[in-house]
């Protein structure tokens, strides 16, 4: 596997886990959405979250597997609108 497929594959396999589990479990969409703000140990996790896809996303710019522009920030406004459209569908959704 060349290191352009596998750094990509790094980014896609965590982004598509993450977006099933939003779907499938409310909980998980309300943390990742920050539903919850106020509670300290959310709060932390959320900060690592945040450093892990930096790291992830900053490996792949590097690798050419995203765009240059592509930032940590990106990655999680994404997963926390998912959140937030997995949440308004959960009742109608298959």
């Amino acid at each position: 596997m060349e290191l352009l497929d596998a750094v990509a594959l790094g980014v896609h396999v965590p982004v598509e886990r993450v977006c099933e589990l939003q779907a499938t479990d409310p909980a998980v969409a309300d943390v990742v959405s920050g539903r919850f703000p106020a509670t300290e140990c959310l709060v932390a996790i959320c900060g690592q979250t945040k450093d892990a896809a930096t790291r992830i996303i900053e490996r792949a710019r590097l690798a050419g597997a995203v765009r240059p522009d592509f930032t940590g920030e990106d990655l999680l406004f994404f997963f926390g609108t998912d959140a937030l459209l997995a949440r308004a569908v959960a009742d109608t959704a298959p």
